[in-house]
Parts: structure tokens; C-alpha cells; sequence
């Protein structure tokens, strides 16, 4: 696969995360309202769980 970075050069990704992409909005959306402090991602189940 081949990606641009921000500045148009070709990116080769060498790591793959497991994690859905709906997961991931998700903890940007808690990572922008500031309570990110109280979740934890889950990946047995795939998904962010109140502590």
C-alpha cells in the first residue's frame, strides 16, 4: 500500500492496528471532551468501556 504524508511524499505503513475505525472516533470524540481519563479500550471485544 502506498500512502502520501502531509507534505505529498510517498508513506510505506509498517504497522496495522486492530482497532475499528468507529472505536477510534470514538475515543477522539472523548479525547476531545476531556473524558477519555475514564474509558479503557477493551480488545477482546473491540470496544471503549467505562472503568
Amino acid at each position: 500500500m502506498d500512502i502520501k504524508d502531509r507534505f505529498g511524499a510517498h508513506v510505506e505503513p509498517r504497522e496495522w492496528f486492530l482497532v475499528p475505525l468507529p472505536v477510534i472516533e470514538e475515543a477522539i470524540q472523548k479525547i476531545t471532551d476531556g473524558s477519555i481519563g475514564s474509558y479503557d479500550y477493551d480488545p477482546t471485544i473491540a470496544k471503549i468501556m467505562r472503568i
